[in-house]
């Protein structure tokens, strides 16, 4: 099977797999978990903060890096679950801290499901999903941060590295449906 199709292939095993999660937990969409706690959080903060800190940076597709994050965000509308999607790869991608993020006026709830999102270069990545699992507010932002990311209409070529990254987001897809939600994933064959 040819690069370009495999990653189709994986593409649309991603989508097959996020739709049994939403199945698994009663959702029509990411939009119908509710907010996490009492209060609406303002999440123009995170906003401007992921788009001070991305300033200038671009994706793989050549687009400015804060249309992901935004993309991200708008697949929710829990204002915690937002904020958690703007900011989710500030930390990693930057040189600001979680506490800068509080010291900004984050809510301490964002900011470690922030932490939990970041991947730090002493992780594995299946150890990298084991941190991100056990926040539940991480494990949704980080779901909807792999679909966006196996988005194909975003790459532009396809090669052996899309194609790593595709079957990353795949396996971090399986990991996170059947460790969070108890998901059966071995009856989709790996790609």
């Amino acid at each position: 099977m040819m690069i370009q199709q495999q990653c189709f292939e994986l593409e649309k095993q991603n989508k097959v797999i996020f739709k049994a999660i939403l199945d698994a937990r009663r959702l029509k969409s990411l939009k119908d978990i509710p907010n996490y706690g009492p209060d609406v959080l303002d999440t123009g903060i995170a906003y401007n903060l992921a788009n001070i800190a991305h300033n200038g940076a671009v994706d793989k597709g050549g687009n400015p890096y804060i249309n992901h994050p935004t993309a991200v965000a708008s697949q929710f509308s829990c204002t915690y679950r937002i904020c958690t999607a703007y900011l989710h790869d500030v930390v990693e991608d930057t040189d600001y801290t979680v506490e800068m993020l509080i010291d900004k006026g984050i809510d301490p709830r964002v900011a470690e499901a922030v932490r939990h999102m970041t991947h730090t270069k002493n992780l594995s990545y299946s150890e990298y999903l084991e941190v991100v699992s056990k926040d539940p507010i991480a494990v949704d932002v980080k779901i909807a941060d792999m679909l966006h990311n196996s988005d194909l209409s975003r790459i532009k070529s396809y090669n052996e590295k899309t194609l790593s990254r595709m079957r990353r987001y795949n396996n971090g897809l399986r990991f996170l449906a059947e460790r969070n939600f108890g998901i059966n994933i071995s009856v989709f064959e790996k790609i």
